[in-house]
């Protein structure tokens, strides 16, 4: 371990809001309740700790703390310890070098969270830090320099083990920001040169070196890159973190976000001679950028910084912040929407131009376009699991259309590629309306659309530091003829929200969807490097509308790839089982159900609304009728691995054990509590919110994604969608923007 650092207690009271904490109210109860108030009579010391005195061990003497104050720092050196037992050094000094580093990156990811969810782990940390609330809720007598790595491993299994979900929730933010830091230092997350695999693929693998990166940037980025080159060509783009004076930019369309819908969209105006600026709170990030490095990529490419959560912290939300949008970091898999939806959409919803003949050319358009052809090469073995499992199980399968132009089969889709094969926006759109003289601005937020009369004037954005998550103070003022936002399905809600645009039904932020994903985790006899390869290749549709449109929750079964970072932060646990499950990633494998929502009655989704900052979260309520689908995809999922030969297998849900038979596996998940932050959640999906219809009391736009109520308002991304759609929905985005974005540049040129 480090030095300890002494405690400096302040006169600065912890922040104990009892309504939240970790996005998980105290729920009325009067223990944690009491606990609150009398947390409020003294304080911890909050302030970072800036430079610390130097540690022979410390990775980086000069390292200047963002976030940790000095009492979380020894809270961290204390719980280190106990959460990678059987994983660290043995030899005192380099366990010291690595608990130091650890901490260090702890610090570096929290610091690209943003304010809101610093905020929660900041009442987290002061609640452990505070003698009475640290006694009272954690059971530890001791400062933490005096607690014992027994005591450290007693108080985290209490938290995992309690039945307040409270409680579960911060043993699960604890342990999953740690093992994530710590995969990045550890022999665990250490990365293997393997020889006989080209261009240099890696491999995690104990004990092993470095990579040396250059073998792969070297050989891509002698290939065309379209950023690099357009860049030096002359285009239109303007990184706001280095504006230093307010300014005025005018435009025929100014296009709110740079995913799948602002990428079509910028693109389609610009070729008909509109002029088009792009405005995206991300930054520009493109191959020099991607060194399939999942903690630096989890920090700078997601929302939040890899952290955003539903409002009671039970389901992870991954989510793109970068040009591209999701796009970038997806795993490439391409569905058009079912037939199953859009036959219910028109039929039962009023959208009678959305059928499945009136899109199918749009889809083929949009398919031509980011290059999805079905993946040809042989699945790896990870998806290929799959495959056996269903034809054992005499259950349907198939191959997934990707977007990629070249695919080198590295499996790092989801950090973003490091050889441009991945065709999502970055690669596509986004170079071709810029190389039709569109203006692309970059770390800018989206802050309020300025109305006047029924039009709206004009967007105020804030430029973004240098470090991305707080504002410089420069504002930018974005005026056009027509504006159109494509800023994500929680996004978009927030924003019109915050501009307090007409909404005379209270629809904006209603009805939001997002495919609540649960998984299983398999450990086989074979090696399966569940890090190497084509993401996803494989998927089932058996369950998907197997009881029809409206029945009992369908739900589509695909393969994650698991690559150590990611594996440590899902994966539930600590010390040695933790250790035990992680030594063995190389013969792991997952299988995820993607639940459909939005159908039935009882699944009426969730509602975006604002923090007191501004920015947007999802309430996401689980009814009874998502968790017995929940219930019946742990089932599925684990039959289906079995059939395939899975040695063991295990739900991902903190009261699961590892099962070794289906009989086993079956009994034990039909008796698991079907409770938030017990069954481990998690989406990349999210839709709704902004839903489409014909009915304005019932929706906030039509079916081409113009708005109700403001008339040079557009829409065009997943936040439109009426329900979710029962598959990965990049396409589904791309060929609504495509159809909506071809009817505005009409309508644009003519006038």
């Amino acid at each position: 371990m480090t030095d300890h650092i002494p405690h400096n207690h302040s006169d600065t009271q912890p922040e104990l809001n009892r309504r939240s904490f970790l996005k998980t109210g105290l729920g009325g109860t009067l223990f944690l309740a009491s606990v609150s108030m009398t947390a409020g009579l003294t304080g911890c010391a909050t302030a970072p700790a800036g430079r610390i005195s130097a540690v022979d061990t410390r990775t980086n003497a000069g390292y200047q703390f963002q976030f940790l104050s000095r009492d979380d720092i020894a809270l961290f050196e204390a719980l280190l310890p106990a959460m990678f037992a059987g994983a660290l050094p043995e030899e005192s000094n380099q366990q010291r070098f690595a608990i130091a580093g650890t901490i260090e990156r702890v610090d570096q990811g929290i610091a690209m969270f943003g304010p809101a969810n610093q905020q929660e782990l900041r009442k987290l940390f002061d609640l452990l830090n505070f003698a009475p609330t640290r006694i009272a809720l954690a059971r530890v007598w001791s400062d933490w320099p005096s607690v014992s790595t027994e005591d450290a491993d007693a108080f985290l299994n209490r938290w995992r083990n309690s039945r307040i979900g409270l409680l579960n929730n911060g043993y699960i933010a604890l342990t999953k920001i740690s093992n994530v830091a710590f995969t990045a230092t550890s022999r665990i997350g250490i990365f293997l040169a393997t020889p006989d695999l080209p261009n240099g693929q890696w491999m995690p693998f104990p004990n092993s070196r470095t990579p040396d990166y250059t073998r792969i940037t070297e050989s891509s980025m002698s290939m065309n890159d379209p950023i690099a080159r357009g860049l030096a060509s002359g285009w239109k783009v303007t990184d706001a973190s280095k504006l230093t004076n307010d300014q005025t930019v005018e435009a025929d369309v100014v296009v709110i976000g740079t995913g799948a819908g602002g990428g079509t969209t910028a693109e389609i105006l610009a070729k008909r001679g509109l002029s088009v600026i792009l405005v995206e709170e991300g930054r520009l990030y493109y191959q020099k950028d991607f060194k399939m490095d999942e903690l630096t990529a989890y920090a700078s490419l997601y929302q939040e910084g890899m952290s955003r959560v539903t409002a009671d912290g039970a389901i992870a939300i991954l989510q793109g912040r970068c040009v591209g949008g999701s796009t970038t970091v997806n795993w490439t898999s391409s569905f058009r929407t079912p037939d199953e939806t859009l036959n219910y959409w028109s039929q039962s919803l009023g959208l009678g131009d959305l059928t499945p003949d009136a899109m199918a050319p749009w889809f083929g358009g949009r398919e031509e376009r980011h290059t999805m052809t079905p993946w040809m090469t042989p699945p790896n073995l990870n998806n290929d699991i799959l495959r056996q499992g269903c034809e054992r199980l005499g259950y349907s399968w198939q191959v997934i259309r990707r977007n990629v132009k070249g695919c080198w089969n590295l499996g790092y889709c989801g950090v973003g590629c490091p050889t441009n094969a991945k065709q999502g926006a970055l690669m596509t759109t986004i170079p071709g309306a810029l190389d039709n003289d569109a203006q692309l601005f970059h770390g800018l937020r989206a802050e309020r659309l300025v109305m006047n009369q029924d039009r709206i004037d004009h967007l105020q954005a804030s430029a973004m530091g240098p470090d991305g998550v707080h504002p410089s103070g420069v504002t930018v003022t974005l005026k056009a003829r027509h504006f159109v936002v494509a800023a994500s399905a929680i996004g978009s809600p927030g924003l019109l929200l915050r501009s307090q645009l007409p909404d005379p039904y209270q629809r904006v932020g209603k009805r939001s969807f997002i495919h609540p994903v649960n998984a299983t985790v398999a450990r086989m006899s074979a090696k399966v490097d569940p890090f190497h390869g084509a993401p996803q290749s494989i998927y089932s549709d058996e369950f998907n509308f197997k009881h029809g449109v409206d029945g009992p929750i369908g739900y589509k079964l695909e393969v994650p790839p698991l690559h150590p970072a990611m594996a440590a932060g899902v994966v539930p646990g600590h010390g040695k089982d933790q250790a035990g499950n992680l030594g063995q990633l190389p013969q792991m494998q997952s299988v995820i159900a993607l639940l459909r929502d939005g159908f039935h009655p009882d699944s009426p989704g969730g509602t975006v609304s604002l923090r007191d900052d501004g920015s947007p979260i999802l309430d996401y309520p689980i009814t009874d009728y998502l968790w017995q689908g929940i219930r019946e995809a742990y089932l599925h999922m684990a039959e289906i691995q079995f059939a395939a030969g899975a040695e063991a297998v295990q739900a991902m849900h903190l009261d699961s054990d590892w099962y070794t038979n289906w009989n086993q596996a079956r009994t034990a998940i039909n008796n698991l509590p079907m409770k938030p932050h017990r069954a481990r959640l998690f989406t990349a999906h999210q839709m709704g919110g902004c839903g489409m219809g014909a009915n304005a009391k019932d929706s906030v736009v039509n079916g081409f994604g113009e708005h109700h109520h403001v008339t040079n308002l557009s829409i065009h991304d997943a936040s439109i969608f009426p329900t979710s759609i029962g598959a990965n929905p990049q396409l589904s985005v791309y060929a609504l923007a495509a159809r909506n974005s071809t009817r505005l540049a009409q309508r644009l040129v003519r006038a």
